[in-house]
């Protein structure tokens, strides 16, 4: 259901296999984000079922499913994608700090993520003064690369991408669209 309680995706099937891309096209407003928000785990569908890997996770928090391989590119990286005030090592641990290296009884491994951070940032040649720089003092474009070189780090079988190459310019897009085919 959307927002208003309508319904925004009524009877969408699809399967997508190990190397393939998926694209679905519409108008904006014609429920690709509720679709996208369902398939994550963030709005719960009114029926329909999601597997990865051909283990179901309908039902499985955004964690969990997160955990199962699938990764996200919000559209609006803004509101879902970031933690503006927050510094780079910060923002490239979104996601990922429960997990080790980063992680270690539950404690911050700081040595490790500023080299995760450096990684991610490397990835699509973001620029920045620093990594204590905030994220939010980044040109769009520059947060976006941080965006999808972060979500695409580490194990990833799904990627769910919505805008993914917004904000940036030709090079970075050619860039972003070679990796998420690879990916």
């Amino acid at each position: 259901l959307g927002d208003r309680r309508d319904v925004a995706v009524n009877g969408a099937t699809f399967t997508v296999r190990a190397g393939e891309l998926l694209g679905v096209a519409g108008v904006d407003g014609n429920g690709q984000r509720e679709l996208a928000q369902a398939l994550i785990g963030v709005r719960r569908a009114e029926s329909g079922s999601v597997y990865i890997d051909g283990e179901p996770v309908t039902g499985r928090t955004p964690l969990q499913r997160r955990d199962q391989g699938l990764r996200f590119i919000p559209e609006d990286r803004h509101h879902e994608g970031v933690v503006s005030g927050a510094d780079l090592v910060w923002n490239a641990l979104l996601g990922h700090h429960r997990r080790a290296p980063y992680a270690v009884n539950g404690l911050i491994n700081w040595g490790a993520a500023q080299t995760f951070a450096e990684e991610v940032a490397n990835r699509f040649s973001t620029k920045r003064s620093g990594l204590q720089q905030a994220l939010g003092s980044l040109s769009g474009g520059n947060q976006q690369r941080f965006v999808v070189a972060r979500t695409l780090a580490g194990e990833v079988k799904v990627v769910l991408a919505l805008h993914p190459t917004r904000g940036l310019d030709i090079k970075a897009t050619e860039d972003v669209y070679a990796a998420l085919r690879d990916s």
